[in-house]
């Protein structure tokens, strides 16, 4: 996708070079220029960068000319660099179960470096069977089909009649096209294919301190 960066104005470019070089007054400023003050007053009326001032100064101080000149450089850059990752909140569960046109740009975006294995984050509540409690917890996860199951791995699976499910798979019947599902130590879960709306592949878990 082409890279479309906005242009900045010369008094937010000098106001960028005071925060740069650590001078608060336009006089100090100017001092750096090696200009009278009213120079720096004319500059930002005529809307005229001195771009050869400028170059100079950056490269004496290293200054990122890029970052000088475009107001959305660093925000252009990020998304270059990394890539949004939707995070599904149990907020939006209700909506994202039952709503069948809900798409995953609806959902707020985090950033991630564009290697990592996963494509989504949704948020489930994390049962503590010892304190009797439950803590929200974010699954990294990414979307997968029936063929792309693997035993005793971990899975989110959006269900018929059921939501979102969190389990294990203990078994896969290809025979009848039946899962078995491991909820918990002592609770399993039989379920047909065919009532298994979107199959998440559980990558990773983060754990909040609460």
């Amino acid at each position: 996708m082409k890279k479309i960066f906005e242009l900045t104005t010369t008094e937010k470019v000098l106001e960028k070079l005071k925060l740069r070089l650590g001078v608060k007054r336009g006089m100090d400023l100017a001092e750096v220029f090696n200009v009278k003050a009213n120079t720096l007053s004319s500059w930002k009326i005529r809307n005229s960068i001195p771009y050869e001032r400028i170059l100079i100064l950056c490269k004496e101080y290293q200054i990122d000319l890029n970052e000088l000149f475009y107001d959305n450089y660093h925000t252009v850059k990020i998304k270059e660099d990394l890539k949004e990752i939707p995070l599904l909140y149990l907020a939006n569960h209700w909506e994202y179960y039952f709503n069948p046109t809900f798409q995953w740009n609806n959902l707020p975006q985090v950033y991630f470096p564009q290697h990592v294995d996963f494509d989504i984050i949704i948020q489930l509540p994390k049962a503590n069977i010892i304190k009797l409690e439950s803590k929200l917890s974010f699954y990294f996860c990414k979307k997968v089909e029936v063929s792309d199951l693997v035993l005793n791995q971990p899975y989110i699976m959006i269900i018929k009649d059921k939501g979102f499910v969190h389990s294990e798979l203990m078994h896969l019947d290809t025979t009848t096209n039946h899962l078995l599902l491991k909820l918990t130590a002592t609770s399993k879960l039989n379920v047909a294919a065919k009532d298994i709306i979107e199959i998440f592949h559980c990558k990773g878990l983060y754990h909040p301190i609460q």
